[in-house]
Formats: C-alpha cells, sequence, structure tokens
C-alpha cells in the first residue's frame, strides 16, 4: 500500500511538472509549437476507500479529587473614613447692644393737702345733725384720683342714689350715640325721624330735650305752673313709675300734649317729661334698652362698677343702698334715676377732663364735650345751662366751674382751667337738703378745692 502512494505521489508530481512546462510562457524567438494531439489522460487505478482511521479513544475523566477549598472571600475594603466636617466658622461676636437711653425722669408733681376740706366736711356734720354721712372724691387731670375720703356713717364704696345729678352722665351716652355713624342719629335733627309714632312733639330735639329748652313742661320754670298735678291729668307721671316700659311711658309722653306747651326752643323749663323722651329716642335708635346702651358706650368702656339706672320714685324707702335693691331698670327715669359710688363717677369725671377718654378707650370726642358746655338756655330766659351741666361763673369772665347737682346731696364739679374736679354724696333721701348741700359744695368745698391745687402748683414752681 506505500509503495502504491509513492507510486500515484510520483505521477502526480511529473504530471505537475510537465504541465507547469507546457503552460509557461515563451521568448519572440522561439515558434509555437503546434499543438500536440491530445491524448486522453490515463486514469488512475480505482482505489479501494481508504480505511477510516480508528477514533482516538476518549480520554479517561479525571477522577474527581476532594473538592477544592473555597477561596476565601476578599475581606471587604474598609470605608473611607469619612472627611472631617469643616468647622463652623465661629459666629461673628454680637455688636453690644447700645446701652439704653436713661428714661427722662417723671416731672415733679404737685404734691396736694386736702386736710381743710377733710375739716369743713367734719365740721359741716357737726353742725348739722339731720346729715348722717358724706363720702367725697377729687380728680385732677393729669394725676388721676388725688383724693378720697369719708365721713359718718358713710365709706367710700358707699352707693347712692343720684337724683338730677343723673342728667350729665345721660347727656354722654346721648352723644355718643350721636357720634356712632353706623346709627344715623343725629341729637339737632327732630325726635319724629326717630320715634315710631304720630305725636304732638315730633319737631323737637334730642338736644333741645336735654338742655331743657324743648318747650315741653319741665319740673319748674313757668309761673304758676304746677307740674305734678297737670302731670297726673295727662298721664304724663309714668315717668316716675317702676312699673312700666320706658317705650309704653314714652308713647304716652309723645303723643298726649301737657297744657301751657311752648314752641320747640322758647322757653327753659328745667327737667320733666323732655328728658324721658331723650331716653325712648335712644332705645330706637340704639336697637336696645337704656341701660344696655349705656352699658355698651360708657360704662364698658370707662369699667364702671356699680353705675346703672333705675326708677325708685314710687317708694324711695325700698331703697337700702345695696345696689340690687334698686327698682324701674325697665323704665329708667333718665334724668333722675341712676346710682353710683365714689370711683365711678370719678371716672366719669376724669373722662372729661382727658378729652374723653377713659384708660386707652376714646369714649367721646373734644368736640361732643365742647358742645355739652355750651350755654343753650340763657338766650331764652334761665340760667347758664348746657347738655347735663350747669355753668357757673366762679370768678373772672371766663373762668366757668360746670356743677350737677342733685336733690338727694350728689354733686359734681369740673374747673376745666384747672384741669380738676370733685364728686360728693350725701344721702339725703327723707328731706331733701339740696338748697344747703349746694351752698357747702358751691360756698366752701369748692373754693377750697382751687385754692389747694392752687397753692400746691405755685410751691412746685418756686
Amino acid at each position: 500500500m506505500s509503495l502504491l502512494r509513492g507510486l500515484l505521489a510520483a505521477i502526480g508530481i511529473s504530471f505537475l511538472l510537465a504541465a507547469c512546462s507546457g503552460g509557461s510562457g515563451s521568448s519572440a524567438d522561439t515558434p509555437l509549437d503546434p499543438p500536440p494531439t491530445p491524448q486522453p489522460e490515463p486514469q488512475p487505478d480505482p482505489q479501494p476507500d481508504p480505511e477510516p482511521e480508528p477514533e482516538p479513544e476518549p480520554e479517561p475523566e479525571p477522577e474527581p479529587g476532594p473538592d477544592p477549598e473555597p477561596e476565601p472571600e476578599p475581606e471587604p475594603e474598609p470605608e473611607p473614613e469619612p472627611e472631617p466636617e469643616p468647622e463652623p466658622e465661629p459666629e461673628p461676636e454680637p455688636e453690644p447692644e447700645p446701652e439704653p437711653e436713661p428714661e427722662p425722669e417723671p416731672e415733679p408733681q404737685a404734691q396736694y393737702d386736702f386736710s381743710p376740706l377733710d375739716t369743713a366736711f367734719q365740721a359741716f356734720l357737726d353742725d348739722n345733725s339731720e346729715f348722717s354721712g358724706v363720702s367725697y372724691t377729687l380728680v385732677d387731670a393729669e394725676q388721676g384720683f388725688v383724693h378720697e375720703a369719708a365721713f359718718g356713717d358713710q365709706s367710700i364704696d358707699t352707693v347712692v342714689m343720684l337724683a338730677s345729678s343723673s342728667k350729665m352722665p345721660s347727656v354722654l351716652l346721648l352723644m355718643a350715640l350721636h357720634e356712632d355713624e353706623t346709627l344715623e342719629f343725629d341729637i339737632e335733627s327732630q325726635i319724629s325721624n326717630y320715634l315710631p309714632w304720630v305725636g304732638v312733639y315730633g319737631d323737637r330735639s334730642v338736644a333741645q330735650l336735654v338742655s331743657n329748652t324743648s318747650g315741653i313742661p319741665g319740673l319748674r320754670g313757668i309761673p304758676g305752673f304746677d307740674p305734678l298735678p297737670a302731670y297726673e291729668a295727662a298721664g304724663h307721671d309714668c315717668q316716675f313709675s317702676g312699673t312700666t316700659t320706658l317705650a309704653t311711658c314714652a308713647e304716652t309722653l309723645y303723643t298726649v300734649e301737657l297744657p301751657d306747651s311752648l314752641p320747640a326752643g322758647s322757653v327753659f323749663d328745667y327737667g320733666g317729661s323732655q328728658w324721658q323722651l331723650a331716653g325712648a329716642v335712644a332705645e330706637s335708635v340704639s336697637n336696645s334698652t337704656w341701660n344696655q346702651a349705656f352699658d355698651r358706650y360708657i360704662a364698658g368702656p370707662c369699667d364702671l362698677e356699680v353705675f346703672t339706672f333705675g326708677n325708685m320714685w314710687d317708694d324711695l324707702t325700698d331703697w337700702t343702698g345695696d345696689p340690687d335693691s334698686l327698682k324701674g331698670q325697665a323704665n329708667p327715669s333718665i334724668e333722675g334715676g341712676a346710682i353710683s359710688n365714689l370711683r365711678d363717677y370719678g371716672k366719669l369725671l376724669l373722662m372729661q377732663l382727658r378729652d374723653g377718654r377713659c384708660g386707652e378707650n376714646q369714649v367721646l370726642s373734644t368736640q361732643s364735650l365742647a358742645k355739652m358746655r355750651l350755654d343753650l338756655s340763657s338766650s331764652v330766659g334761665g340760667d347758664p345751662y348746657g347738655m347735663g351741666w350747669w355753668l357757673l361763673q366762679a370768678g373772672a369772665e371766663d373762668d366757668i366751674v360746670l356743677i350737677n347737682a342733685g336733690a338727694f346731696g350728689a354733686i359734681a364739679w369740673l374747673d376745666l382751667g384747672r384741669g380738676i374736679g370733685g364728686y360728693l354724696a350725701f344721702e339725703s333721701y327723707d328731706e331733701p337738703g339740696s338748697d344747703v348741700l349746694f351752698t357747702l359744695a358751691v360756698g366752701i368745698v369748692l373754693p377750697l378745692h382751687r385754692a389747694q391745687v392752687d397753692e400746691a402748683r405755685a410751691a412746685l414752681d418756686d
């Protein structure tokens, strides 16, 4: 077999060499031989199929050895240490606060000595045994309450019925309603604009009613006129009743004409039905009772403790001095039914000395307060009277002191020039002694009060 393979290999090489030499290119000088006659190529003898090469024996699988030891887990790389936080920049030191400027020293105030007034009150009680006690307070626009004292059976907490000293506080409420822009109420307008009835006094204004110049007969002033029988005949005595309501009484006062009624603004006649009509207007425009309106506009802002209105005229002996014994709050007497202690009345005086302010509350404007002090009565034959205040000329022409006095012995005053005021309270309910008490207040107490104030202020100036 190997020989045959060598022979075949030799023949194949010769054939390839011959083919290579015959097919090679010749030079230009050598002519080409004619192509030889093709001879059939000798076919190689058929050869038997080569024996298949034996398949290589499979390599034996390696015997399993022991399990390889697991490669150790790589140790975790250490976490990088956190970069240190940058140290905070130091806060700048705060600039030292400027030292506060020292508060200015308060201006020195007058040092009042009112012991001469205390002596005068005690002497009066000693000389007038019909009066069992008195209390009083003095106020100053700058210093507030500067003195209070009580003698006899009274204390500084005594509550008294004011009678006509109720008038000034009543006007304070009416002026507050006048200033309330939500109410459309003008104290100078005719009351027919505010009352729901058809009446005989609709052409009067509230300002005329409470300056006693409305022409409606009052309690005095018209010669020969006795008001009480006329009031009873016309039903106007309801103003002294604690068992009706203000609205019910006011309808009678407004629709039934009193005899001797005069045109509005033609005469001064003090007190009476005209004040009760003013109260009915207040209830109508405020849509509340008189006492509710007073609490809202005056007592609340001024922090009054007991001040309120009732009507004890049916029987004064029912009054015990305890505010709970007050009757007639549904028909309060506008001109004469209030009760008060020293502090409450003093606060109302201070409010007027301090341009209408009670503490931080602006209760009234200075314009309204000035309006109350205008003389509205002299031109129609009366003594100087504004709205709720008598105007007393105490010295020079411009030295006017305001006075509000009641029949039971409650008397108040304001000296606007000096910025001072005072209030005293007797309890003379059985036998009203307003004349002697008025003389005491105006002739002794008021001059002493003014003199002590002038002396202390003069010493301050030296």
